[in-house]
């Protein structure tokens, strides 16, 4: 059953990125499904994990944890972006990335 779980996910990523569930999931659940071979681009890869992340820090937010509110250019942390291939990337989509990556990164 979770073979075939990860075999629908693998072939339809963008329902579920798309989807209430992918806000509300844990660390966990986003980085093994970010892990997957995905039939969809990186750059949706890197969306879904920007998505979920920014989800995270306004949930932080509302439940009343100290949050430093800051404008929408929020950082993936490095165990969100080694999911992600950005040498699969076109610049122009690469270019898009980056405001949400450290320097040394984007420059590698």
């Amino acid at each position: 059953l979770i073979q075939h779980a990860w075999n629908h996910l693998s072939r339809d990523p963008l329902n579920l990125f798309r989807s209430d569930t992918w806000l509300t999931a844990s660390a966990t659940f986003v980085q093994s499904c970010l892990s997957q071979i995905l039939k969809c681009s990186e750059k949706e890869i890197f969306d879904a994990a920007l998505h979920w992340h920014k989800s995270k820090h306004l949930r932080k937010a509302t439940e009343g944890k100290h949050y430093k509110k800051k404008r929408a250019r929020t950082r993936l942390p490095e165990w969100l972006l080694v999911e992600i291939l950005f040498e699969h990337m076109p610049p122009k989509e690469l270019i898009a990335c980056k405001e949400y990556i450290r320097e040394t990164l984007y420059t590698e």
